[in-house]
């Protein structure tokens, strides 16, 4: 009876072939991510202040942490605001952030399906435009007072956001 062996054949040149693919991936993301976050948490445990070689950093434990939370006095009020900002960022910004990328990736792939409606919306500017419109001056436009742009660009994303859960496209 034969031993088991493992991988062969084609599913081992298949797995070679996606961890040389991967590679590049994990060890950028081994540099930059993993090997600061082992750093910082050596760090965390020992005395060092940032300035001075690293080398000259003593061991201390978790005495950092029982000053921070515990000790009071302004490192606690510099933890607990720093620690506001990154939940407001966390679970603010980030996913505000993610939504609007997402809306304008959405915007960007629109397609005018009714060839009709693109002309005649066409005609209808070229008309107005002929009919006595005239040309929009970049710079007097942007010298508008800010609350009246502010109003423009809440109504324009109103109507965009009507038009994206109703569905229709224009």
């Amino acid at each position: 009876m034969a031993a088991a062996t493992g991988i062969k054949g084609e599913d081992r040149q298949r797995a070679i072939a996606g961890w040389l693919f991967m590679s590049p991936t994990l060890l950028i993301f081994g540099v930059f991510i993993i090997i600061p976050i082992l750093f910082a948490l050596y760090f965390s445990l020992t005395d060092w202040n940032g300035i001075s070689p690293p080398g000259q950093a003593n061991f201390i434990g978790l005495k950092n942490f029982q000053d921070t939370l515990i000790g009071g006095g302004i490192r606690q009020a510099d933890f607990f605001k720093a620690l506001k900002n990154t939940t407001y960022f966390a679970l603010g910004v980030v996913p505000a952030q993610t939504a609007l990328s997402l809306l304008l990736a959405r915007e960007a792939n629109v397609v005018v399906r009714d060839a009709a409606f693109a002309q005649q919306l066409h005609a209808r500017l070229v008309r107005a435009r002929d009919a006595g419109g005239r040309p929009l001056d970049p710079h007097e436009y942007a010298a508008r007072p800010w609350r009246e742009r502010v109003l423009d660009r809440v109504a324009f994303g109103l109507m965009r956001a009507a038009l994206w859960v109703t569905g229709n496209r224009y």
